[in-house]
């Protein structure tokens, strides 16, 4: 099994090339080696974007790896825009 810090790495490699196609701003990788580690994703304001952020979370859910213990994914918004990520 793959270490956190390798994961993150895999999920950042998966992430990075669909950016346009998932309406991605940015990427946030904050790694600490405990439990607070998280990968956010800011989506580029609503009337940008071409999806919604419930279709964003099914695309970035169905590219990830299933059944990681620990891992987790939340969306919500943020400062006025939208926010995904695995944490």
């Amino acid at each position: 099994m793959k270490d956190a810090l390798e994961l993150y790495g895999d999920v950042e490699a998966l992430l990075i090339p669909q950016k346009a196609e998932l309406d991605i701003d940015a990427i946030s990788t904050r790694y600490s080696g405990r439990q607070n580690s998280r990968i956010t994703l800011y989506l580029v304001p609503a009337e940008q974007g071409k999806l919604t952020t419930d279709q964003v979370r099914e695309k970035v859910l169905a590219m990830l790896p299933r059944g990681l213990p620990g891992v987790t994914f939340k969306t919500g918004r943020s400062r006025g825009g939208s926010t995904t990520g695995v944490g």
